[in-house]
Order: structure tokens, then C-alpha cells, then sequence
């Protein structure tokens, strides 16, 4: 299973609240109020915080 953690310097992806919510459970989290959405790099896996526009 991949690991699971937050990129600590990442820059925030911008996406439309519906296309978040449309994501699987999975894909998506919240973590300390903040929205985040996984993404997979080779060989590494991390959550970057989302913005909504």
C-alpha cells in the first residue's frame, strides 16, 4: 500500500469544490480544517492542500 503523507512545503492545487467532493474518499482528505487531495509522484505518494476557486 503507499504511503500516506503531506509534502510539508507543497504549493496548493486549485480546484473547484464539486470537482473535490466528486473525488473518491480515498483521494481526498481533510486535515487540520485544510482540504487536501493525494498525489502520486514515482515512487511516492503525499496529500497537497487544495484551493478552491
Amino acid at each position: 500500500m503507499a504511503s500516506q503523507r503531506t509534502e510539508p512545503m507543497a504549493e496548493a492545487i486549485k480546484m473547484k469544490f464539486r470537482d473535490w467532493r466528486r473525488l473518491p474518499r480515498v483521494f481526498r482528505t481533510v486535515s487540520h480544517g485544510r482540504p487536501q487531495v493525494l498525489v502520486s509522484r514515482t515512487g511516492r505518494d503525499f496529500f497537497v492542500p487544495v484551493e478552491f476557486v
